[in-house]
């Protein structure tokens, strides 16, 4: 882990995860989905010398910061591209990997940008996400606690924004014809 992941904090375990996840060789295309700053992006761009990375996200103020960062630093295979999750701007199978970090809680359409993902992976690709997750509910007051956490930041973040649990998440991207070889749940204090 460099400094830049460094600042991490906590999460760093779990990104240190996340890039597992991807199953990296040197030659892939790897897509990060909500790219943001390019935190991720700048992690992952110089373990592929002969590959690249994608970051698309539609905040056109996050692209700028990432640009920013990718020109400081002289990076030739990470480029930036705006969109969003739910009609990503590439043809079919063009990526080894995706990843999303801290996003998909923020797509409008979950269903649809699950689709998309599937879309665009090659055969035989993979997805890596990191995503905060609501327990799954036992009972009526596990559901109002889960709705509450939901609406307190849907205030902050507008009303597309939604936590799913595991169950949920499975069948999300079962539905949209990915399958899951690996499911991790970590709980981390912030």
């Amino acid at each position: 882990f460099d400094n830049r992941a460094s600042r991490l904090g906590a999460l760093e375990p779990l990104v240190n995860a996340l890039i597992a996840g991807l199953h990296l060789r040197e030659d892939y295309r790897v897509l990060d989905i909500g790219t943001g700053t390019g935190r991720l992006g700048l992690m992952l761009h110089d373990k592929l010398s002969k590959g690249c990375v994608v970051g698309v996200d539609s905040g056109r103020g996050m692209l700028k910061l990432a640009r920013e960062k990718t020109a400081q630093r002289g990076i030739e295979n990470y480029w930036l591209v705006r969109g969003e999750a739910e009609s990503l701007p590439f043809l079919p199978r063009v990526f080894d990997s995706v990843c999303m970090m801290m996003s998909f809680h923020h797509f409008a359409d979950p269903e649809r940008a699950t689709r998309e993902v599937h879309r665009i992976l090659k055969p035989q690709g993979s997805l890596s996400s990191l995503d905060p997750i609501l327990n799954e509910p036992r009972n009526d007051d596990d559901r109002r606690l889960n709705e509450a956490i939901e609406e307190a930041f849907q205030e902050a973040h507008g009303p597309e924004f939604r936590f799913f649990t595991v169950a949920q998440l499975r069948e999300l991207f079962s539905a949209a014809g990915l399958s899951i070889s690996d499911c991790q749940v970590n709980e981390v204090s912030f």
